[in-house]
């Protein structure tokens, strides 16, 4: 069964060439998940902040969780929920306020998702972080370790990464 999601609010912080609409859109598609861009009836819907950064995995958790608030600190970020609460979950996430959402669990990234990539051998917890311009440096270089994918050795996991990085 596909999953449907529908991006809330808007970011204009770029990161990588890519707004925050922009980039959920490529995780959405990259992960099988169909975007609308009107609240659909009658299916359930992931509702997802542009103005937040998250984590591939967590996304990909969100689609399979059924009913779940996902929170970054105390702020609501995203849901999945049943498509007779998604107009509510849409208020609720415009405002960051969520807890009031009938029926449906609260949950964090760590709580959603696994922090180990089996594909990569490596322990890395998941996130979901706020985008403002303030925190550029740090996102643009978390999203650059998330996808930087290899190390074989020494050099590669040490020295490489910092003039690939500037490339």
């Amino acid at each position: 069964m596909t999953a449907h999601a529908f991006i809330v609010g808007r970011s204009n912080l770029v990161l990588w060439g890519l707004d925050g609409r922009q980039r959920l859109e490529r995780q959405l598609r990259r992960a099988g998940i169909r975007l609308w861009d009107e609240l659909p009836e009658g299916v359930p819907l992931m509702l997802l902040r542009a103005d937040f950064v998250y984590d591939d995995r967590v996304i990909r958790a969100l689609a399979a969780a059924r009913d779940v608030l996902l929170m970054a600190d105390t702020v609501s970020v995203a849901a999945h929920v049943r498509a007779e609460l998604a107009r509510d979950a849409r208020d609720a996430l415009a405002t960051g306020q969520g807890d009031s959402l009938p029926g449906v669990s609260t949950c964090t990234p760590e709580t959603l998702s696994r922090g180990y990539q089996a594909q990569l051998r490596k322990a890395d917890p998941p996130y979901v972080l706020p985008a403002g311009e303030d925190r550029r440096a740090e996102l643009e270089a978390r999203l650059f370790a998330g996808a930087y994918k290899g190390v074989t050795d020494l050099v590669t996991k040490w020295l490489w990464p910092a003039p690939a990085r500037a490339v």
